[in-house]
């Protein structure tokens, strides 16, 4: 538990000012730019910004993967087999697929995507 809270708390001191608690609509264009370039499409190229979003994306996937046994109210349960491309489409198919949300934390819009993809099973 102890290692996944030094695990946020890097991640977020990390990030510069400018993305700090930034929205959906600041993480879409980068997102879809970063997705590309995972599918090698139209001969994308990678910034920081969409290396930035893969990189937020992974860590709160794989902090939700870690926390869920000390946490099990947390209502996410995330398969171990699940790779950063999945993280990365699962994240930027819900934006698309919510644009009235475009204007919250990416971080909100990361847990409400995670958690419609990968529901825990009533026990």
């Amino acid at each position: 538990m102890r290692a996944a809270i030094v695990v946020v708390i890097f991640l977020f001191s990390v990030v510069p000012v400018e993305h700090a608690m930034a929205s959906g609509n600041q993480y879409l264009g980068p997102c879809k730019q970063a997705l590309a370039y995972m599918q090698k499409e139209d001969g994308s190229s990678a910034d920081i910004d969409s290396g930035l979003c893969g990189g937020f994306v992974l860590g709160v996937g794989r902090v939700y993967q870690d926390l869920k046994p000390h946490l099990p109210e947390l209502a996410i349960c995330i398969p171990r087999e699940v790779i950063p491309f999945q993280f990365l489409k699962v994240f930027v198919g819900y934006l698309e697929s919510h644009p009235e949300e475009l204007h919250e934390d990416e971080l909100i819009l990361a847990t409400r995507a995670f958690r419609d993809a990968w529901p825990c099973e009533e026990q």
